[in-house]
């Protein structure tokens, strides 16, 4: 085993440490500050220790961060795709949280807790943040650098779609739009008018629309299997902001700002940012589906047929709406009615207004 001594200075511009009698620089004093050094004197110490001895305590009594540095030197090389913005947001997040904590002291609750405390997170979102940081703790366990890996015992979350719950407010969708820019305020207007699966909009090609009909005719759908066309019609003002994009040269008809389309999740994080700028409070839920989930609510609130509604939210049948918009349809279907006899009021009224006998 390699023998790493103390981290020392050299010159007063660069950290070093001797690893089996060889000077092995760790970094630029200009560009390192000593407790950094530390750290990564820490890592070749730990990364060391586990990987050449096989002993399992080499992990457990060192910080949670110098494992997940660990994982990234291994990432870095093979899987790099794991560290973009995307998947570092949550293990910063974690970081902050948990850093500091010894790898032995982190507890499946203490997971779970912190998993918690993000309300405006659903089950999916904290499904995949799981997903993401447990990494780093499979990588040390499987190489024996930790005793164990505490997401062992973190359940997943439940990940049904939440309808009515997430259902986004007239107002709150005004906030957005109006703190949104140009390109994503134009993709939070097709999404409120639409209620097409946000990734339908997101990959809506010049290819798959009628601008004469003002229609989206998808190739690839989740019904496709079941022999079902997928028809989505825009209303004159999405029409035009996507006749408007395709007139500028592009190829999608809701690009984002680089031209390309954006990816659901991404979708997800700036519309969470988005939320924060706006001043909407952090325990309102805010996401992508939430949209789509408000247009089928306000629809049927509307009294609009479930079969119709069904059809325009791309559904084979009505079992999903009736699954998760039961309340919403026994209110409509209640309330229908008390709404023809109001009518029925009023239309009387209205004769007798005009000097007529109200109708037998």
């Amino acid at each position: 085993m390699a023998t790493i001594g103390k981290l020392w200075l050299r010159n007063a511009s660069a950290w070093y440490v001797t690893i089996d009698g060889v000077q092995t620089r760790i970094g630029l004093k200009k560009n390192m500050t000593e407790e950094e050094a530390e750290v990564e004197r820490a890592k070749l110490l730990l990364q060391n220790k586990a990987l050449e001895s096989g002993g399992t305590d080499a992990g457990d009594n060192k910080q949670i961060k110098l494992l997940f540095g660990l994982w990234v030197d291994h990432a870095k090389q093979a899987s790099p795709d794991q560290l973009k913005e995307k998947y570092n947001k949550p293990r910063h997040a974690f970081l902050q949280k948990f850093g500091d904590t010894l790898a032995k002291d982190i507890k499946s609750w203490h997971i779970t807790d912190w998993l918690d405390e993000h309300k405006s997170w659903g089950g999916a979102t904290k499904n995949n943040v799981i997903s993401v940081i447990k990494k780093p703790f499979i990588f040390c366990y499987e190489r024996e650098i930790i005793s164990r890996n505490p997401f062992a015992a973190v359940k997943r979350y439940d990940t049904k779609v939440r309808g009515e719950e997430v259902v986004i407010s007239a107002d709150n969708y005004h906030k957005l739009r109006t703190a949104a820019k140009p390109y994503l305020r134009d993709i939070i207007d097709a999404l409120w008018y639409s209620g097409a699966r946000p990734s339908e909009l997101l990959e809506a090609h010049i290819t798959e629309y009628d601008a004469a009909e003002g229609e989206i005719d998808k190739d690839k759908h989740k019904t496709i299997g079941k022999g079902k066309k997928r028809k989505i019609y825009l209303p004159d003002n999405i029409r035009k902001i996507a006749d408007r994009n395709i007139a500028n040269g592009n190829e999608y008809l809701f690009p984002g700002e680089s031209g390309r389309p954006i990816k659901r999740n991404d979708l997800h994080n700036r519309l969470l940012d988005l939320k924060k700028k706006a001043g909407i409070a952090e325990e309102v839920p805010i996401m992508p589906y939430g949209f789509r989930h408000t247009f089928a609510c306000r629809l049927i609130q509307g009294g609009i047929p479930d079969t119709h509604v069904a059809a325009m939210l791309g559904h084979s049948s009505t079992k999903h709406l009736h699954k998760h918009y039961a309340h919403t349809l026994a209110m409509a279907k209640g309330l229908r009615p008390s709404y023809e006899r109001a009518w029925e009021v009023m239309a009387t009224a209205a004769r007798q207004g005009q000097g007529q006998e109200p109708a037998a």
